[in-house]
């Protein structure tokens, strides 16, 4: 591999190499296909997608490596040793990987965490045992932007170690982003480091040698990549993976699979055409009488969902817990443009339970049942410092204008821990009641259970730009 030579990593080759490379056209002895596509416009066409490349590749074998795969001390152990008997014997060898914690520990962790788990995140939030062994690349992926640095960075047992594998997942997160900066993908390149770390084990004997997979040199050309083909999340396979499972699903003969999957895709093909030619069904004029609420000069904005109920404010304020008096001065400034200087307690507004906005459901704590394994009504607000847990959702209408708002309790003591990546917070402990507009909300949060502090959580949530 690339990586083992001494002057560094071999430079990529370009397109023109890669159409005069012996056996690349039909005939010769190793076909690729791929030169004959019109979309072969770089060598970087070549780099894995993002659910592969850092799904089944880096979290997959960092997982792996946790569990003593690539120690060279650990020949024909088999399942005698496991938890904290193989971690000791792995800090003994002076492992990079080894960890103050059993594996163990950590799943156990992933599966307590499951309830403040919002459905934002795509994985199943279970441990690895639970999965039996089949365990998709989306949980690959949360195991490595989420767990990873949450639950097993602060326990590995070196410093350098810790360093590495920072590296590598803030490498990770920034390739996840929609909107990348040069600074993030010089930042990407830093990646580097977790190679180099790797080189001096390897050296060392510390780490086998084969831990350089393909993959790991993939990962070296992140930032060329980054450069010639734009975000990751813009060429993912993630959008395909249902259908590709669809289509499997459907198909029976063991036969004739090929021509078994040629008729299922005629069969689709022919109901969407005829569904094509439905006449459409139209609705009311105007909706937002109906089912749901929208402010009234962001009509394609966030909308309110769900059992619309009519309370007077003295009502809400004595729902939320609120003070009248505190309710009218949190609602008043957002009306100082409408020359609203005071509200009457039978003012009307109208409640509920839920709110979407940019494709996110969002739902109060009330809302929730036994169905709803993975419930959490924590949001981001305004920036990854300020969190809040949703008690109500209404909108509000003063002189003819309609805007959404939402009662939030605040999460108090959230501090940053040294050299971790997510804030934390003690005994989730709930502050004062705001007011907020529901513009504000950046997102769904998690809250990860430490594996040893029981009175502290980690504050996640799905892709936050890494320099806030």
């Amino acid at each position: 591999m690339c990586f083992l030579e001494s002057e560094g990593p071999t430079p990529m080759r370009d397109v023109g190499s890669i159409h005069k490379a012996k056996g690349s056209r039909p005939g010769g002895g190793r076909y690729n296909a791929f030169v004959e596509l019109p979309t072969l416009t770089s060598s970087a066409f070549f780099g894995q997608d993002e659910m592969h490349l850092l799904g089944h590749g880096t979290g997959h074998q960092l997982y792996q490596a946790l569990g003593g795969k690539f120690c060279p001390g650990t020949a024909g152990l088999g399942r005698k040793s496991h938890g904290m008997h193989l971690q000791e014997r792995l800090q003994r060898l002076e492992y990079p990987f080894a960890l103050d914690v059993s594996l163990d520990d950590i799943e156990k962790a992933v599966s307590t965490s499951r309830a403040d788990i919002p459905m934002a995140f795509t994985g199943t939030w279970r441990s690895m045992k639970e999965s039996n062994g089949k365990r998709k690349t989306i949980n690959w992926m949360d195991f490595l932007l989420f767990i990873v640095p949450t639950m097993v960075i602060n326990h590995l047992c070196f410093a350098d170690a810790k360093q590495a594998v920072r590296d590598l997942v803030l490498a990770c997160f920034i390739v996840q982003q929609w909107s990348i900066t040069t600074s993030d993908i010089v930042a990407v390149e830093a990646i580097g480091h977790w190679h180099s770390f790797l080189r001096c084990k390897i050296s060392d004997g510390k780490l086998k040698s084969n831990i350089f997979v393909m993959n790991q040199h993939m990962l070296v050309h992140l930032g060329f990549m980054l450069w010639e083909m734009g975000p990751l999340q813009a060429y993912s396979c993630r959008p395909i993976e249902y259908t590709i499972g669809t289509y499997t699903s459907a198909i029976k003969s063991r036969k004739e699979p090929g021509k078994n999957m040629e008729n299922v895709l005629f069969q689709m093909a022919a109901i969407s055409h005829c569904r094509g030619n439905c006449p459409a069904r139209t609705g009311p004029a105007d909706r937002r009488t109906s089912n749901f609420k929208v402010a009234s000069d962001d009509i394609a904005g966030p909308q309110l969902w769900s059992s619309l109920t009519r309370y007077s404010m003295a009502e809400l304020a004595n729902t939320i817990g609120m003070e009248w008096k505190d309710l009218v001065q949190q609602l008043l400034p957002f009306w100082a443009g409408e020359g609203v200087s005071s509200f009457e307690e039978q003012d009307s507004v109208v409640c509920t339970t839920k709110m979407w906005k940019d494709s996110v459901v969002y739902r109060v704590q009330s809302s929730f049942d036994s169905r709803h394994v993975q419930a959490n009504n924590l949001v981001v607000l305004k920036h990854m410092w300020d969190y809040g847990f949703v008690r109500k959702f209404f909108s509000h209408i003063v002189k003819g204008v309609t805007r959404l708002f939402a009662a939030t309790e605040s999460l108090s003591d959230v501090r940053p821990l040294p050299g971790m990546l997510f804030p934390v917070s003690s005994n989730c402990s709930q502050g004062e009641m705001r007011i907020v507009d529901v513009k504000s909300f950046k997102g769904m949060a998690g809250l990860v259970h430490d594996t040893k502090d029981g009175a502290i959580r980690h504050i996640v949530w799905p892709l936050p730009t890494h320099n806030q």
